[in-house]
């Protein structure tokens, strides 16, 4: 989530309540069931966020460390496992995703993210390198849907030529989801409204961000216009060969 520095401080207030900022951890929780993912393995949760899906994670049976490199972002996390009950189950820390634990893990998860290793087969790599062999890897990336590349996001390929980057990556592909284009999707219209109500507080204590705050909030509708239409999210569980 892009966010200009002056804003940084007040990110948490205008995420505020929203616990999930990015794909329903349900939804990826069932993909790992139908797949048959274990769920004693300990699992990895990078760019964890405020917990969403590592809280999901630990309500499956799975031992969880989130990082992220947000430290507010953690303390929400934390307070989320404990009020879901698994906290026994979650340990979070603040750091950069790339400085991963050296120990393997059985479940990697990297979502809503993007590519933080920049090609998104150097990213798969990294994240083989990090599971244990025969360990999954469950990805959400985006596909363009486009024939033409969408500008300023010139290294996203068309949907066949995503999977077979993945697929040269020496990993099994186990199982994919794709999402279609389409126009903001309910949830995006109502995270969109729950992040102008709270830009509204936070301009009405401090008037001098007005701008910042409006420059903030229409980006955000902007790139979330971009990603529904032009560049529909693909979720991809993979698997490190033995």
């Amino acid at each position: 989530m892009d966010c200009p520095v002056e804003l940084v401080p007040h990110l948490p207030d205008l995420l505020d309540g929203l616990d999930s900022l990015g794909c329903d951890p349900q939804r990826l929780s069932g993909i790992l069931d139908r797949s048959g993912v274990a769920t004693e393995t300990v699992a990895l949760d990078l760019g964890c966020g405020k917990g969403a899906l590592s809280v999901a994670l630990a309500q499956r049976g799975h031992t969880v460390e989130g990082l992220d490199g947000f430290a507010p972002f953690i303390d929400a996390a934390r307070s989320l496992a404990e009020r879901s009950g698994v906290s026994d189950r979650c340990a979070f820390r603040v750091g950069d995703l790339r400085d991963a634990p050296e120990r393997r893990a059985g479940l990697v998860c990297l979502v809503s993210v993007g590519r933080p290793w920049g090609s998104l087969g150097a990213t798969v790599r990294a994240l083989a390198s990090i599971a244990a062999p025969g360990g999954w890897i469950l990805i959400e990336d985006s596909y363009r849907a486009a024939l033409d590349p969408v500008a300023g996001f010139e290294e996203y390929d068309s949907y066949d030529a995503t999977l077979d980057e993945v697929a040269g990556c020496g990993l099994e592909v186990v199982h994919v989801e794709r999402d279609e284009p389409s126009g903001p999707s309910p949830d995006e219209a109502a995270l969109q409204r729950a992040m102008e109500d709270r830009g509204r507080a936070i301009v009405a204590r401090d008037p001098s961000r007005e701008s910042v705050v409006r420059e903030f909030l229409d980006r955000q509708q902007e790139m979330a216009l971009v990603y529904e239409r032009d560049l529909p999210g693909m979720i991809m569980l993979l698997r490190r060969r033995r």
